[in-house]
């Protein structure tokens, strides 16, 4: 299911969000043992008549929350150049898989709703896109 993509200015901007969690071998995966590393695909695009002129860096987050008693973190994070990706018309679409690593501190076992939050920015000041995506449940184990 996508996320959540805001302005959507159509036809000056527009824009989606959406987020895949698997394995190491690109299998989904809704039950991971904490000692294993998984990641998060996202993948997002922005068109429409202003996109040439947006500059900057996307900073992507991934956190997890913790359904009942636990933590409530960032897991991973990754920033990515606007001009990362070329320009096709007037949009751009980016794919990047975040690495989760294995055994993260303040990790513990438990249910997490992972969610990814993306924001831009262009030389420290804050531009107004931002998008979000609330992606799965994930059940964390310890074994042995």
């Amino acid at each position: 299911m996508a996320g959540s993509f805001e302005p959507q200015l159509a036809p000056f901007l527009s824009g989606t969000i959406d987020t895949v969690v698997h394995d190491t071998n690109l299998q989904p995966l809704n039950i991971v043992r904490l000692s294993d590393p998984w990641h998060v695909h996202v993948q997002w695009n922005v068109n429409g008549s202003i996109v040439p002129l947006v500059a900057g860096t996307w900073h992507i987050k991934v956190y997890a929350e913790s359904i009942g008693p636990g933590p409530e973190m960032e897991v991973a994070s990754l920033d990515v150049p606007v001009t990362a990706e070329p320009l096709v018309g007037l949009g751009r679409t980016y794919n990047r898989t975040i690495i989760v690593p294995a055994n993260l501190v303040g990790l513990s076992e438990g249910l997490y709703r992972i969610t990814t939050v993306m924001t831009i920015d262009n030389g420290g000041a804050k531009g107004m896109i931002a998008a979000f995506d609330e992606g799965p449940l994930l059940q964390f184990f310890q074994f042995p």
